[in-house]
């Protein structure tokens, strides 16, 4: 779908949708969990209809109680198999595989977009370890054929992606055994495991954080509970930075001052730039603001980048992305997309093996652009229309259903001129 996005001017307040991240794993816990659980806060979209529908298939059900409220009802036994479509999402897939494989004697998994050849072989690596028998062709669909025996101790590289080391934590208390879960390298994106760390515990598991890794005691099993999810700091980045580049404040309502999300870093970062903000009670107030140039190491914060990107061409001076390898295999190649769309809006950026160099201050024109049907690059293109100075055409922007379905009407309540 086309929209044409005209320049205009944000104001009101706003209220950030939950953490899709701490979604995925409290419906998983749920429905790992016996008895039945209520988890609240859920603002649902594909991603979580994926997680949902997988659970499902392994016996879970699930019950929409309304205004972001659902019923869980947890997995009862083992099943002879199980079709896991994980759609688009990397978090279903690679939380899932481990899982699935552990409470099916049979597990077929696919995807669609760019899901089923994103990296897998992390999980693999384990797989031959415990003998686990599988058919992987190099991308989707993967079979598992004989249920998964999670080793004692194992190690994983922790580079690709720290949503391996969740799947494995998710999994490990289904046999009630103990787990060493050792780090091969630096762990990228430990904040995500953090939040893995805090689901388990409210669902009665205990992770230890040690030196090499994380250790999980055994005799430990998942309890039912009561759990209320909280906003996204991914999601807020769009609006915080709606805010600095824009001619009103925008107040966002929901967030976690104390949060542990990597994202709350976002924050920080625009707060390095230059941007204002401030708490009054829990309620966060972003301000226009004159911003520069810094040096932006996405290593823990991937998700934030094309937003910081829009961001950083609209500042003054130069701003460096580091460590930014993994943007390459998301929804998109991050890296690429963000530089061909926002240079399509007058952008001065330049692509790296592992980053961007973003020369700003020269201002944004309009033009026409592709979300490359990534979520992220889709919202950040409309942010970026703030400070256009003409239309731009966006196409594939129903990309935004994959985590925030009603980003569209949010944004033109609050001031944003938006025409199908």
């Amino acid at each position: 779908m086309k929209r044409v996005i005209q320049p205009s001017s944000l104001q009101g307040t706003l209220r950030v949708p939950s953490s899709k991240s701490v979604s995925h794993r409290a419906l998983i816990l749920g429905a790992l969990s016996p008895g039945v659980s209520r988890i609240s806060g859920i603002d649902d979209s594909r991603d979580l209809r994926a997680t949902r529908e997988a659970m499902e298939s392994l016996g879970a059900s699930f019950r929409d109680l309304g205004n972001g409220v659902w019923e869980v009802s947890g997995v009862r036994k083992y099943t002879t198999e199980a079709k896991i479509d994980c759609g688009e999402s990397g978090s279903t897939l690679r939380f899932m595989i481990p899982i699935a494989a552990a409470l099916a004697e049979r597990a077929e998994f696919i995807g669609e977009g760019r899901l089923p050849t994103r990296p897998i072989d992390t999980i693999l690596e384990v797989f031959d370890q415990a003998k686990t028998s599988y058919t992987y062709p190099g991308q989707l669909p993967l079979v598992t054929e004989k249920r998964f025996e999670m080793p004692l101790a194992f190690s994983l590289d922790g580079h690709i992606s720290s949503q391996f080391f969740t799947g494995f934590l998710l999994t490990a208390p289904i046999a009630q055994r103990e787990l060493t879960l050792g780090i091969r390298g630096e762990l990228e994106s430990e904040p995500y495991v953090e939040l893995t760390r805090e689901a388990m515990k409210a669902f009665g598991v205990e992770v230890e954080r040690t030196e090499t890794g994380y250790f999980i005691p055994g005799g430990q099993a998942y309890v039912q509970a009561d759990y209320d999810v909280e906003a996204d700091f991914s999601q807020a980045a769009f609006w915080v930075v709606a805010g600095l580049i824009g001619e009103h404040p925008l107040c966002l309502r929901g967030l976690n001052k104390n949060s542990t999300q990597g994202d709350r870093a976002v924050l920080a970062i625009v707060r390095e730039m230059g941007g204002r903000w401030e708490w009054k009670g829990d309620d966060l107030w972003v301000y226009p603001s004159k911003t520069q140039g810094v040096v932006i190491d996405a290593r823990d914060v991937p998700d934030l980048i094309p937003v910081l990107a829009v961001l950083a061409a609209v500042s003054e001076g130069e701003t460096q992305v580091i460590n930014a390898a993994r943007l390459r295999i998301k929804e998109s190649d991050r890296l690429a997309s963000t530089t061909k769309e926002l240079t399509a809006l007058g952008a001065q950026i330049e692509e790296l093996e592992e980053g961007l160099v973003i020369r700003g201050g020269s201002g944004l024109t309009g033009g026409c652009v592709d979300s490359w049907n990534d979520h992220r690059i889709a919202m950040a293109l409309g942010i970026a229309s703030l400070r256009a100075s003409g239309s731009v055409e966006l196409t594939g922007s129903e990309a935004v259903n994959k985590s925030y379905p009603h980003f569209w009407d949010e944004f033109q309540r609050v001031g944003g001129e938006v025409h199908e």
